[in-house]
């Protein structure tokens, strides 16, 4: 198997893992009679498990252990970890055991991207142009699961757990069958602060990285919100449209799937995109996106839902894309290669770790403070909130830009 169908197939494994639970495990939660402030507690552990411990594991990676290894027995883990999951009934010990899952499964992902550069400038291959058609074979993976899940009508069931135990487990399997990617060993001696990620900034060639990673937190925001909101949103309105045959009232987790079909496209789309367009043009298109997507989930009606619905999709599509491809691709031209692995770490530990940590404890909050009324919430006011905050990022952003652009 040559080198870009083993990252096709990695990507696609890693991504279906994630898929199978991501976007529904909100409506399975629901549907077990907790609040929005009980699934905001448990959705953050995404973000705690993103805190430290993806540059943690990738700092081991870098100087002392075989990627591929770690890799490896980091997926046994959460495969172990979700088998058990569909047992708990509690909530604070369903919280601990996924915050453990987490902690596996969200340091795999950092290790994963830097497996796929090494692999690729080991070939001499064009990142740029290479690496977006191998990651979107992780869209397609989730986008399969989804499906598979909705289809098999597990959309609130437990079933969903094991799908994605079981898929961990074949991954663990192909790692086997990978061939290693070369490591550059750190010539400098342990450090407390390196292992956990907060030497990163003396790794940083480029000052204005800085102000990526400021941003890098509000877009974490905005994806929690986005994953752990719209298919419970989709089940609460699917109530109001009066044909059961709806695919929305049917299939609602295949109506979020085009969202990861608007990635495909994206991603795709990304080599003509980076050869013409900076990277901080890119970030503010991505802030213009989600401000669109949450704007249009706070108009949808029984009328026109399912074409709203699609719209915010195609949106959130541009949206991630747009700015962790090209984000990490920023970052692996600024940093120094010894810290390559770190520094990707530390990106997620950005988005899916403070920011989404921030944004899942928040949400919940502020949904069951302000915009729930008798187990009602109100839907229509809850994006809108997001697309006011959102539309503040992108000024911010843009009079960022601007003031960069008049001191030229």
């Amino acid at each position: 198997m040559n080198t870009k169908l083993q990252l096709n197939l990695l990507n696609f494994l890693q991504f279906f893992i994630w898929g199978c639970w991501l976007i529904t495990i909100g409506s399975y939660l629901f549907q077990l009679g907790w609040s929005p402030s009980q699934f905001g507690y448990i959705y953050a552990t995404i973000g705690i498990s993103a805190i430290g411990f993806p540059a943690f594991f990738g700092y081991l990676t870098d100087r002392y252990f075989s990627l591929m290894k770690v890799y490896r027995t980091l997926h046994l883990t959460a495969a172990l970890l979700m088998l058990f999951l569909p047992s708990i009934l509690n909530p604070t010990l369903f919280f601990l055991v996924l915050l453990l899952y987490m902690i596996a499964y969200m340091a795999s992902i950092p290790m994963l991207v830097s497996f796929c550069y090494s692999k690729l400038n080991e070939e001499n291959y064009n990142v740029k142009s290479i690496y977006p058609k191998i990651r979107v074979w992780g869209s397609i993976g989730f986008i399969l699961a989804l499906w598979l899940v909705s289809l098999s009508g597990n959309e609130t069931s437990v079933y969903q757990f094991y799908l994605s135990s079981l898929a961990s487990l074949v991954l663990f399997v192909v790692t086997f069958f990978i061939s290693e990617a070369p490591r550059i060993k750190p010539k400098s001696p342990f450090s407390f602060q390196k292992a956990f990620g907060l030497h990163i900034f003396q790794a940083i060639t480029n000052k204005e990285v800085y102000y990526f990673f400021g941003f890098a937190f509000f877009f974490g925001i905005a994806l929690i919100v986005s994953n752990g909101y719209t298919n419970p949103f989709l089940h609460d309105i699917k109530t109001t449209i009066s044909n059961p045959e709806a695919i929305l009232v049917k299939y609602p987790a295949i109506v979020v799937s085009v969202s990861q079909i608007a990635e495909v496209f994206f991603i795709l789309l990304m080599p003509f995109v980076l050869k013409r367009l900076s990277i901080p043009i890119i970030v503010l298109l991505s802030f213009i996106a989600w401000t669109i997507k949450f704007l249009l989930l706070s108009l949808v009606s029984p009328e026109n839902s399912l074409f709203l619905v699609l719209m915010s999709c195609v949106f959130y599509g541009m949206a991630f894309n747009f700015f962790l491809i090209a984000g990490s691709i920023y970052l692996d031209e600024n940093t120094v290669k010894e810290y390559r692995g770190s520094m990707q770490g530390f990106f997620v530990m950005v988005v899916n770790g403070f920011g989404a940590l921030f944004g899942s404890f928040t949400s919940g909050l502020l949904i069951d403070s302000f915009f729930t009324t008798n187990a009602t919430k109100d839907w229509p006011a809850i994006w809108l909130f997001f697309a006011v905050l959102l539309f503040l990022i992108v000024v911010l952003y843009f009079l960022l830009l601007w003031n960069k652009k008049h001191k030229k």
